[in-house]
């Protein structure tokens, strides 16, 4: 079962299906070998500085940093594959999600991202 991302600061539907990852392998794993893209949501048990990697991913993607309270603290747009990003600020809530998204639900820094249909 997905999980839907809302963009609540502007009332827009980021994602409709996206996939909650809770293991450490999957969050290690994150889009790695994947061909097409997806959204994958990844949570930590507390605030942390969480770097992206995009070896092994074949397609440019679009990912969000979340701080406790579900504010986009940090925003990358078309983060190409084979390059690393290490956000400047912490956070618990990372999404990654196909290249585009971010500009389409016109999401920036300090929106508040909400969640349901938590499996």
């Amino acid at each position: 079962m997905g999980v839907t991302i809302k963009n609540r600061t502007k009332g827009m539907v980021i994602s409709s299906c996206a996939d909650v990852v809770s293991s450490t392998i999957g969050k290690a794993k994150g889009l790695m070998f994947t061909f097409r893209p997806v959204t994958l949501v990844m949570r930590f048990s507390s605030p942390r500085i969480v770097s992206l990697h995009m070896f092994f991913v074949f397609h440019p993607i679009d990912a969000l940093w979340l701080a406790e309270d579900g504010s986009v603290v940090e925003a990358l747009e078309w983060f190409r594959p084979f390059s690393i990003h290490t956000p400047r600020s912490k956070a618990v809530t990372v999404i990654e999600m196909p290249a585009g998204t971010i500009r389409k639900s016109n999401t920036h820094v300090g929106d508040r991202i909400g969640f349901s249909g938590h499996p």
